[in-house]
Protein backbone atom coordinates (compact mmCIF):
# COMPACT_ATOMS: atom_id res chain seq x y z
CA UNK A 1 0.00 0.00 0.00
CA UNK A 2 1.48 3.67 -0.79
CA UNK A 3 1.67 6.72 1.45
CA UNK A 4 -1.01 7.81 -1.05
CA UNK A 5 -3.49 5.25 -0.93
CA UNK A 6 -3.28 4.76 2.56
CA UNK A 7 -4.23 8.45 3.02
CA UNK A 8 -7.35 7.80 0.66
CA UNK A 9 -8.80 5.23 3.10
CA UNK A 10 -8.28 7.46 5.80
CA UNK A 11 -10.40 10.01 4.29
CA UNK A 12 -12.90 7.52 2.44
CA UNK A 13 -12.90 5.19 5.90
CA UNK A 14 -16.80 5.36 7.01
CA UNK A 15 -15.75 7.19 10.30
CA UNK A 16 -19.63 7.48 11.33
CA UNK A 17 -19.95 3.88 11.96
CA UNK A 18 -18.12 4.22 15.19
CA UNK A 19 -20.02 7.18 16.57
CA UNK A 20 -22.57 5.81 18.79
CA UNK A 21 -19.23 3.67 20.11
CA UNK A 22 -17.79 6.57 21.10
CA UNK A 23 -14.50 5.46 19.12
CA UNK A 24 -12.20 7.72 18.21
CA UNK A 25 -9.45 6.27 15.64
CA UNK A 26 -5.81 7.08 15.34
CA UNK A 27 -3.75 5.99 12.77
CA UNK A 28 0.05 4.58 12.91
CA UNK A 29 2.70 2.94 10.65
CA UNK A 30 5.81 1.40 10.96
CA UNK A 31 8.61 -0.31 8.97
CA UNK A 32 10.84 -2.85 10.78
CA UNK A 33 13.59 -4.81 8.46
CA UNK A 34 13.38 -8.65 8.30
CA UNK A 35 16.70 -9.75 7.80
CA UNK A 36 17.13 -13.20 9.39
CA UNK A 37 14.70 -12.78 12.29
CA UNK A 38 11.10 -14.79 11.97
CA UNK A 39 8.52 -12.92 10.00
CA UNK A 40 5.75 -13.76 12.72
CA UNK A 41 8.10 -11.86 15.44
CA UNK A 42 8.70 -9.17 13.14
CA UNK A 43 5.18 -8.44 12.53
CA UNK A 44 4.47 -8.15 15.90
CA UNK A 45 7.49 -5.74 16.65
CA UNK A 46 5.68 -3.68 13.83
CA UNK A 47 2.67 -3.76 15.06
CA UNK A 48 4.09 -2.78 18.27
CA UNK A 49 5.81 0.25 17.31
CA UNK A 50 3.12 1.41 14.66
CA UNK A 51 0.90 1.38 17.93
CA UNK A 52 3.67 3.48 19.62
CA UNK A 53 3.58 5.78 16.41
CA UNK A 54 -0.13 6.67 16.86
CA UNK A 55 -0.37 7.04 20.35
CA UNK A 56 2.73 9.74 20.09
CA UNK A 57 0.53 11.43 17.87
CA UNK A 58 -2.74 11.36 20.10
CA UNK A 59 -0.55 12.95 22.65
CA UNK A 60 -0.11 9.80 24.95
CA UNK A 61 3.42 8.87 26.05
CA UNK A 62 3.54 5.04 24.71
CA UNK A 63 6.68 3.10 24.25
CA UNK A 64 6.64 -0.08 21.99
CA UNK A 65 7.60 -1.85 24.79
CA UNK A 66 4.37 -0.64 26.73
CA UNK A 67 2.18 -2.19 24.54
CA UNK A 68 0.91 -5.78 24.92
CA UNK A 69 -0.63 -7.54 22.25
CA UNK A 70 -2.72 -10.91 22.58
CA UNK A 71 -1.05 -13.52 20.87
CA UNK A 72 -0.57 -13.97 16.96
CA UNK A 73 -2.48 -11.27 14.88
CA UNK A 74 -3.96 -12.06 11.53
CA UNK A 75 -4.67 -8.47 9.63
CA UNK A 76 -7.89 -7.49 12.04
CA UNK A 77 -8.76 -6.26 15.22
CA UNK A 78 -6.79 -7.27 18.58
CA UNK A 79 -7.14 -6.72 21.89
CA UNK A 80 -4.29 -5.00 23.33
CA UNK A 81 -2.73 -3.05 26.48
CA UNK A 82 -1.29 -0.33 26.30
CA UNK A 83 -0.57 2.01 29.46
CA UNK A 84 -4.02 2.36 29.86
CA UNK A 85 -4.34 4.56 26.82
CA UNK A 86 -5.73 2.05 24.42
CA UNK A 87 -8.94 -0.23 23.69
CA UNK A 88 -7.86 -1.60 20.82
CA UNK A 89 -6.14 -2.46 17.45
CA UNK A 90 -7.03 -2.76 13.55
CA UNK A 91 -4.51 -3.94 11.17
CA UNK A 92 -5.27 -1.96 8.07
CA UNK A 93 -2.63 -3.49 5.91
CA UNK A 94 0.85 -4.82 5.29
CA UNK A 95 3.47 -5.16 2.81
CA UNK A 96 6.86 -6.69 2.82
CA UNK A 97 8.74 -5.18 0.04
CA UNK A 98 12.86 -5.83 0.03
CA UNK A 99 13.23 -7.57 3.19
CA UNK A 100 11.10 -4.49 4.32
CA UNK A 101 7.74 -5.28 6.80
CA UNK A 102 5.32 -2.18 6.89
CA UNK A 103 2.66 -2.39 8.65
CA UNK A 104 -0.40 0.39 9.23
CA UNK A 105 -2.86 0.12 12.02
CA UNK A 106 -5.71 2.42 13.45
CA UNK A 107 -6.05 2.58 17.26
CA UNK A 108 -8.97 3.21 19.55
CA UNK A 109 -7.91 5.66 21.93
CA UNK A 110 -9.07 6.15 25.20
CA UNK A 111 -11.67 8.96 25.64
CA UNK A 112 -10.99 10.51 28.99
CA UNK A 113 -14.79 12.38 28.26
CA UNK A 114 -16.63 8.57 28.38
CA UNK A 115 -19.50 8.62 30.17
CA UNK A 116 -19.31 7.38 33.71
CA UNK A 117 -20.74 4.06 34.10
CA UNK A 118 -23.56 3.29 35.62
CA UNK A 119 -23.57 2.13 39.15
CA UNK A 120 -26.29 -0.91 38.17
CA UNK A 121 -25.69 -3.64 35.57
CA UNK A 122 -27.69 -3.49 32.72
CA UNK A 123 -29.75 -6.53 31.50
CA UNK A 124 -29.54 -8.23 27.98
CA UNK A 125 -30.44 -10.02 25.60
CA UNK A 126 -28.60 -12.24 22.91
CA UNK A 127 -30.37 -12.99 20.36
CA UNK A 128 -29.49 -16.21 17.54
CA UNK A 129 -27.04 -14.64 14.86
CA UNK A 130 -28.53 -16.54 11.61
CA UNK A 131 -26.61 -16.91 8.48
CA UNK A 132 -27.52 -15.15 5.94
CA UNK A 133 -26.39 -17.31 3.16
CA UNK A 134 -26.23 -21.13 4.67
CA UNK A 135 -24.66 -22.32 0.81
CA UNK A 136 -21.13 -20.42 2.20
CA UNK A 137 -21.59 -22.87 5.16
CA UNK A 138 -21.33 -25.72 3.20
CA UNK A 139 -17.37 -25.54 2.93
CA UNK A 140 -15.81 -26.65 6.24
CA UNK A 141 -19.47 -27.21 7.65
CA UNK A 142 -19.84 -24.39 10.03
CA UNK A 143 -23.80 -23.96 10.03
CA UNK A 144 -23.83 -23.33 13.60
CA UNK A 145 -21.42 -20.49 13.67
CA UNK A 146 -24.25 -18.20 14.21
CA UNK A 147 -25.12 -20.11 17.93
CA UNK A 148 -21.31 -19.80 18.51
CA UNK A 149 -21.42 -15.91 17.86
CA UNK A 150 -24.33 -16.02 20.32
CA UNK A 151 -22.80 -17.48 23.03
CA UNK A 152 -19.23 -15.79 22.94
CA UNK A 153 -20.70 -12.02 22.88
CA UNK A 154 -23.03 -13.46 25.79
CA UNK A 155 -20.55 -14.81 27.77
CA UNK A 156 -18.34 -12.01 26.71
CA UNK A 157 -20.62 -9.16 28.15
CA UNK A 158 -21.04 -11.09 31.86
CA UNK A 159 -17.52 -10.96 31.74
CA UNK A 160 -16.87 -7.43 30.85
CA UNK A 161 -18.89 -6.74 33.42
CA UNK A 162 -20.63 -9.05 35.93
CA UNK A 163 -22.91 -6.79 37.01
CA UNK A 164 -24.66 -7.57 33.59
CA UNK A 165 -27.59 -10.04 33.82
CA UNK A 166 -27.39 -11.54 30.49
CA UNK A 167 -29.78 -14.39 28.62
CA UNK A 168 -29.34 -16.32 25.31
CA UNK A 169 -32.77 -15.76 23.13
CA UNK A 170 -33.25 -19.13 21.43
CA UNK A 171 -33.98 -17.86 18.72
CA UNK A 172 -33.89 -15.05 15.73
CA UNK A 173 -35.05 -11.57 16.25
CA UNK A 174 -35.05 -10.73 12.91
CA UNK A 175 -34.50 -12.74 9.68
CA UNK A 176 -32.43 -11.64 6.81
CA UNK A 177 -34.98 -10.11 4.64
CA UNK A 178 -35.35 -7.62 7.15
CA UNK A 179 -31.79 -6.42 8.18
CA UNK A 180 -31.43 -3.51 7.22
CA UNK A 181 -33.79 -3.36 10.43
CA UNK A 182 -36.09 -0.53 10.59
CA UNK A 183 -39.54 -0.18 13.40
CA UNK A 184 -42.40 -1.44 11.83
CA UNK A 185 -45.99 -1.96 13.52
CA UNK A 186 -45.21 -6.03 13.60
CA UNK A 187 -41.51 -5.34 15.00
CA UNK A 188 -43.04 -2.76 17.43
CA UNK A 189 -44.80 -6.03 18.40
CA UNK A 190 -41.97 -8.00 18.78
CA UNK A 191 -40.66 -5.63 20.81
CA UNK A 192 -43.73 -4.96 23.54
CA UNK A 193 -43.92 -8.91 23.81
CA UNK A 194 -40.12 -9.65 24.43
CA UNK A 195 -40.15 -6.51 26.59
CA UNK A 196 -43.38 -8.60 28.91
CA UNK A 197 -41.93 -11.95 28.19
CA UNK A 198 -38.48 -11.51 29.42
CA UNK A 199 -38.01 -7.76 31.19
CA UNK A 200 -34.70 -7.51 29.68
CA UNK A 201 -33.90 -3.77 28.70
CA UNK A 202 -31.65 -4.70 25.85
CA UNK A 203 -31.58 -7.00 22.78
CA UNK A 204 -28.51 -7.93 20.76
CA UNK A 205 -29.71 -9.27 17.13
CA UNK A 206 -27.68 -8.99 13.53
CA UNK A 207 -26.81 -11.48 10.88
CA UNK A 208 -23.33 -13.03 9.57
CA UNK A 209 -23.61 -11.43 6.12
CA UNK A 210 -20.93 -13.21 4.23
CA UNK A 211 -18.30 -16.12 5.48
CA UNK A 212 -17.35 -16.54 1.75
CA UNK A 213 -14.15 -17.86 0.54
CA UNK A 214 -11.56 -16.05 -1.86
CA UNK A 215 -7.86 -16.60 -2.81
CA UNK A 216 -5.07 -14.36 -2.03
CA UNK A 217 -1.62 -14.40 -3.80
CA UNK A 218 1.24 -12.94 -1.27
CA UNK A 219 4.31 -12.11 -3.23
CA UNK A 220 7.97 -12.00 -1.00
CA UNK A 221 11.42 -11.88 -2.73
CA UNK A 222 11.66 -15.53 -2.95
CA UNK A 223 8.68 -16.76 -4.34
CA UNK A 224 4.91 -16.25 -4.27
CA UNK A 225 2.56 -17.83 -2.01
CA UNK A 226 -1.06 -18.65 -2.96
CA UNK A 227 -3.84 -18.59 0.38
CA UNK A 228 -6.93 -19.29 0.98
CA UNK A 229 -8.83 -17.07 2.73
CA UNK A 230 -12.46 -16.87 4.48
CA UNK A 231 -14.47 -13.36 4.68
CA UNK A 232 -16.47 -12.88 7.80
CA UNK A 233 -19.20 -10.46 8.10
CA UNK A 234 -21.41 -9.25 10.99
CA UNK A 235 -24.03 -6.43 10.95
CA UNK A 236 -24.97 -5.93 14.84
CA UNK A 237 -27.78 -4.13 16.46
CA UNK A 238 -28.85 -3.20 20.06
CA UNK A 239 -32.36 -2.72 20.35
CA UNK A 240 -33.63 -0.73 24.17
CA UNK A 241 -36.52 -2.94 24.29
CA UNK A 242 -38.42 -0.42 27.03
CA UNK A 243 -36.90 2.79 24.78
CA UNK A 244 -38.09 0.79 21.86
CA UNK A 245 -34.87 2.62 20.28
CA UNK A 246 -31.95 1.07 18.05
CA UNK A 247 -28.98 2.39 20.15
CA UNK A 248 -26.09 0.39 17.88
CA UNK A 249 -26.34 0.28 14.29
CA UNK A 250 -23.03 -1.09 13.24
CA UNK A 251 -20.70 -3.76 10.89
CA UNK A 252 -17.92 -5.26 11.44
CA UNK A 253 -15.44 -7.47 8.49
CA UNK A 254 -12.36 -9.16 8.56
CA UNK A 255 -10.78 -11.84 6.66
CA UNK A 256 -8.04 -14.57 7.80
CA UNK A 257 -6.23 -17.79 6.73
CA UNK A 258 -8.82 -20.80 6.29
CA UNK A 259 -6.46 -23.52 7.36
CA UNK A 260 -9.09 -26.47 7.39
CA UNK A 261 -10.33 -29.00 4.36
CA UNK A 262 -12.94 -27.07 2.44
CA UNK A 263 -15.13 -30.44 2.27
CA UNK A 264 -14.93 -32.24 5.77
CA UNK A 265 -17.19 -30.23 8.94
CA UNK A 266 -14.65 -28.39 11.53
CA UNK A 267 -15.62 -29.06 15.26
CA UNK A 268 -16.74 -25.83 16.20
CA UNK A 269 -16.13 -26.41 20.13
CA UNK A 270 -13.02 -27.89 19.11
CA UNK A 271 -9.70 -25.07 20.33
CA UNK A 272 -8.06 -25.96 16.93
CA UNK A 273 -10.78 -23.67 15.16
CA UNK A 274 -10.62 -20.74 17.56
CA UNK A 275 -6.84 -20.86 17.90
CA UNK A 276 -6.88 -21.11 14.26
CA UNK A 277 -6.13 -17.89 12.14
CA UNK A 278 -9.57 -17.54 10.90
CA UNK A 279 -10.94 -18.39 14.74
CA UNK A 280 -9.03 -15.67 15.99
CA UNK A 281 -9.85 -13.03 13.61
CA UNK A 282 -13.64 -13.80 14.27
CA UNK A 283 -12.92 -13.62 18.31
CA UNK A 284 -11.00 -10.41 17.69
CA UNK A 285 -14.21 -9.03 16.06
CA UNK A 286 -16.52 -10.39 18.34
CA UNK A 287 -14.17 -8.45 20.88
CA UNK A 288 -14.52 -5.24 18.88
CA UNK A 289 -18.42 -5.84 18.90
CA UNK A 290 -18.69 -6.28 22.83
CA UNK A 291 -16.22 -3.11 23.44
CA UNK A 292 -18.70 -0.90 21.56
CA UNK A 293 -21.70 -1.94 22.87
CA UNK A 294 -20.44 -1.49 26.06
CA UNK A 295 -19.45 2.04 25.24
CA UNK A 296 -22.55 2.75 24.10
CA UNK A 297 -24.56 1.31 27.52
CA UNK A 298 -22.06 2.93 29.54
CA UNK A 299 -24.04 5.83 28.43
CA UNK A 300 -27.31 4.85 28.93
CA UNK A 301 -29.64 4.85 32.36
CA UNK A 302 -30.28 1.41 33.57
CA UNK A 303 -34.16 0.56 34.00
CA UNK A 304 -35.78 -2.21 35.82
CA UNK A 305 -39.02 -3.97 35.35
CA UNK A 306 -42.04 -3.88 37.60
CA UNK A 307 -42.71 -7.63 38.06
CA UNK A 308 -45.02 -8.15 40.92
CA UNK A 309 -47.70 -5.58 42.85
CA UNK A 310 -49.04 -5.78 46.31
CA UNK A 311 -51.05 -3.02 48.34
CA UNK A 312 -48.14 -1.51 50.30
CA UNK A 313 -44.96 -3.09 48.02
CA UNK A 314 -43.25 -3.40 44.41
CA UNK A 315 -41.02 -6.14 43.03
CA UNK A 316 -38.72 -5.42 40.17
CA UNK A 317 -36.65 -7.58 38.02
CA UNK A 318 -33.20 -6.74 39.32
CA UNK A 319 -31.11 -7.39 42.41
CA UNK A 320 -28.05 -7.93 44.49
CA UNK A 321 -26.26 -9.02 41.75
CA UNK A 322 -26.68 -6.40 39.22
CA UNK A 323 -25.39 -3.85 42.39
CA UNK A 324 -29.29 -2.72 43.79
CA UNK A 325 -28.35 -1.86 47.60
CA UNK A 326 -31.04 -1.67 50.59
CA UNK A 327 -32.37 1.71 51.63
CA UNK A 328 -31.98 3.28 47.78
CA UNK A 329 -34.49 5.24 45.68
CA UNK A 330 -35.97 4.58 42.95
CA UNK A 331 -38.57 6.23 40.93
CA UNK A 332 -41.32 4.82 38.72
CA UNK A 333 -41.29 5.15 34.86
CA UNK A 334 -44.48 3.84 32.42
CA UNK A 335 -44.42 3.36 28.91
CA UNK A 336 -46.97 5.25 26.97
CA UNK A 337 -50.21 3.75 26.10
CA UNK A 338 -48.79 4.16 22.26
CA UNK A 339 -45.67 2.94 21.48
CA UNK A 340 -43.47 5.58 18.99
CA UNK A 341 -43.21 4.52 15.58
CA UNK A 342 -40.12 6.47 14.91
CA UNK A 343 -36.89 4.91 16.72
CA UNK A 344 -35.42 8.68 16.03
CA UNK A 345 -37.99 10.03 18.09
CA UNK A 346 -37.56 10.92 22.14
CA UNK A 347 -37.94 7.66 24.62
CA UNK A 348 -41.73 6.66 25.15
CA UNK A 349 -40.91 6.15 28.85
CA UNK A 350 -42.76 8.62 30.85
CA UNK A 351 -41.28 9.89 34.44
CA UNK A 352 -43.84 9.73 37.14
CA UNK A 353 -44.37 12.48 39.56
CA UNK A 354 -43.71 12.03 43.40
CA UNK A 355 -43.17 8.16 42.80
CA UNK A 356 -40.13 7.48 45.15
CA UNK A 357 -39.62 4.34 46.16
CA UNK A 358 -37.18 2.90 48.99
CA UNK A 359 -35.68 -0.70 49.04
CA UNK A 360 -36.73 -2.47 51.40
CA UNK A 361 -35.58 -6.08 50.98
CA UNK A 362 -33.01 -7.25 48.24
CA UNK A 363 -32.54 -10.68 46.54
CA UNK A 364 -29.94 -12.21 44.01
CA UNK A 365 -32.03 -11.05 41.45
CA UNK A 366 -34.63 -8.84 42.78
CA UNK A 367 -35.71 -6.30 44.74
CA UNK A 368 -38.76 -5.39 47.49
CA UNK A 369 -39.44 -1.46 47.41
CA UNK A 370 -41.77 0.70 49.02
CA UNK A 371 -43.20 3.97 48.30
CA UNK A 372 -41.38 6.93 49.87
CA UNK A 373 -45.39 8.45 50.05
CA UNK A 374 -48.23 6.91 51.01
CA UNK A 375 -50.31 5.50 47.66
CA UNK A 376 -47.32 5.10 45.60
CA UNK A 377 -47.35 1.48 45.25
CA UNK A 378 -50.76 1.82 44.14
CA UNK A 379 -50.13 3.76 40.97
CA UNK A 380 -47.71 0.90 40.18
CA UNK A 381 -48.43 -1.65 37.74
CA UNK A 382 -47.16 -4.72 36.43
CA UNK A 383 -44.55 -4.25 33.21
CA UNK A 384 -43.84 -0.35 34.59
CA UNK A 385 -39.82 0.45 35.02
CA UNK A 386 -37.94 1.80 37.79
CA UNK A 387 -34.65 3.53 37.00
CA UNK A 388 -32.30 4.34 40.19
CA UNK A 389 -32.19 8.37 42.02
CA UNK A 390 -29.12 9.90 42.11
CA UNK A 391 -28.41 12.06 44.92
CA UNK A 392 -29.75 15.51 43.33
CA UNK A 393 -32.87 13.66 42.11
CA UNK A 394 -33.17 11.87 45.75
CA UNK A 395 -33.10 14.88 47.16
CA UNK A 396 -35.87 16.30 44.85
CA UNK A 397 -37.91 13.81 45.67
CA UNK A 398 -37.91 13.57 49.36
CA UNK A 399 -37.86 17.44 49.64
CA UNK A 400 -41.02 17.12 47.56
CA UNK A 401 -43.02 14.70 49.93
CA UNK A 402 -42.34 16.31 53.35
Amino acid sequence: MSKLSFLLSILLYPLSVYVNAQVHWIYGEAAVAVKDAPLDKVRVQAIKNAVADAAFQSGAMISAEEVLLNGVLVGSSVSIKANGEVNRVEVIDEELDNGLLTVWVKVDMQNHDRCDVPRLGPSVLVSQFGLDDMKQAVFGGIQELGAHVSKRIEQQLQRENPKTRTQILPQRFANASELAWAFTEEQIEKATLLSRSYGYQYLIFGSIRDISLFSRKRKTWLSEDVQTQRNFTLRVYVLDVFNQSIVVDDSYHTSASWEFDLYSPVDLNSGLFWQSAYGRSVLNTLNSVVQDVKATLNCRQTLAQVVAVTSEEVIINIGARQGVRSGELFSLQRPSAKPLTNSRSPAYVIPQVNSALEVIQVNADSAILRGKNIGVPSNARMYDLVRELDTQDSLAEYVSQH
